[in-house]
């Protein structure tokens, strides 16, 4: 029997499309849902629904952890204390501070990339108490986490992937605001600077992201 060219391409391009897809893994956690990538060992992304009743308790901080649902995240090793790099959460765990099982799933290895340490204890952290203001003002919100681009520099014996940018978009009262960070040793502001009515779009087109649905399917 003949195949035709047709059909072998078809084939081909099913292949790829599952290899592809093999490669980046989906997981609903209790309080945060994570699309993770195993070949850049760091999530695409992270998307969530904060109330204002998971932010009312003290903090409390645990280990970093494998993610027991996405092998590949015992990554421990390749955050030496002289990387330059912190783990940078995506949901913070002051965000699940009223949960124990939250705070844990937020040291999963699978909920952070590599930050400056400009960035991450700076502008970015700026953001995350802003985010848990909302939460007490308005009552909910859903917060979408991921990044643009990669540097050529890679972390650890793993070779993770360090964004090149960092971004972060909330849905408040209705509206979205859209952050995008630069992941340098130099960034520095107030989290305003950085929320511009454009980025938005240059997320969607840059990862391939439609945030009107994502809002209307993250339900809770």
């Amino acid at each position: 029997m003949r195949i035709s060219r047709y059909a072998i391409s078809i084939a081909i391009m099913l292949l790829v499309s599952c290899a592809l897809n093999a490669q980046v893994k989906t997981v609903k956690h209790s309080y945060y849902t994570v699309t993770y990538s195993i070949p850049e060992h760091m999530p695409q992304l992270v998307k969530y629904i904060l109330k204002k009743d998971m932010v009312t308790c003290k903090a409390t901080r645990v280990s970093w952890k494998p993610d027991p649902m996405i092998a590949g995240t015992d990554i421990d090793k390749d955050y030496p204390k002289d990387c330059g790099y912190d783990r940078g959460h995506n949901m913070p765990h002051q965000n699940n501070s009223c949960h124990k099982d939250g705070v844990a799933e937020c040291f999963y290895f699978s909920n952070c990339f590599p930050q400056t340490a400009r960035l991450n204890r700076g502008v970015w952290e700026t953001l995350e108490e802003k985010e848990r203001a909302y939460a007490l003002e308005y009552g909910k919100i859903k917060v979408f986490i991921g990044h643009i681009g990669t540097k050529r520099e890679t972390l650890g014996v793993d070779k993770i992937k360090i964004p090149a940018q960092c971004w972060k978009v909330i849905y408040v009262d209705r509206h979205f605001e859209a952050y995008i960070f630069p992941n340098t040793d130099d960034v520095r502001g107030k989290p305003e600077e950085f929320n511009k009515p454009s980025n938005l779009k240059k997320i969607e087109t840059a990862c391939n992201l439609d945030f009107v649905k994502l809002v209307a399917t993250l339900k809770g």
